[in-house]
């Protein structure tokens, strides 16, 4: 065993450094343009022209109660009980899904508690008990869950028996056909 010292080798402090939060900043120097809106459009621009050629090359001769089936290219634009086909991103909205807001709402960050919010407390520690059994096979309720197709102007819930057997997740692009029943 040595009586030697450990010695640090230490960078130069730059002159013009100022003890401030490096993590901040400035008003003047904040810019809202770096946003991942480019990498998602460009995404789906992509696949949605190649989802419309599959589409197209699929369903170009399809009639659904005898009425040719046409290609509507904004979700809002489809029209009752007019046979279509549309291309969007698939939205899945489940009941157990993990929701960063409620839990911490529910005070596990420290926020000082209320009433209501102890009894909120109170009902999502039974609710995890009711989901942690939920979880263990699925995120699922399918008498709750809605599963929603989406593009830049709306979205369209989705119904329909196929939806049972189906597995859809939030984000994926798809092409479907059929008609708006209300």
């Amino acid at each position: 065993m040595t009586t030697d010292p450990m010695f640090r080798n230490v960078s130069a402090q730059p002159e013009n450094y100022l003890r401030r939060d490096d993590f901040s900043l400035p008003d003047s120097k904040r810019t809202y343009t770096h946003q991942f809106n480019t990498i998602y459009t460009q995404r789906v621009k992509q696949l949605k022209s190649r989802i419309f050629k599959m589409a197209t090359a699929k369903w170009k001769d399809e009639t659904i109660n005898d009425i040719k089936v046409t290609y509507v290219s904004k979700i809002l634009d489809v029209k009752n009980l007019t046979p279509c086909y549309i291309i969007g991103t698939v939205f899945a909205d489940y009941k157990y899904k993990t929701n960063v807001l409620k839990e911490v709402s529910t005070n596990m960050y420290g926020v000082p508690e209320s009433a209501s919010s102890l009894k909120a407390k109170k009902d999502l520690q039974d609710e995890i008990k009711d989901i942690d059994v939920l979880r263990s096979s699925a995120y699922s309720d399918p008498a709750s869950d809605k599963i929603m197709i989406e593009d830049e102007s709306g979205r369209i819930l989705l119904d329909g028996e196929l939806l049972d057997s189906t597995v859809l997740v939030t984000g994926v692009m798809v092409g479907l056909l059929g008609m708006e029943n209300n």
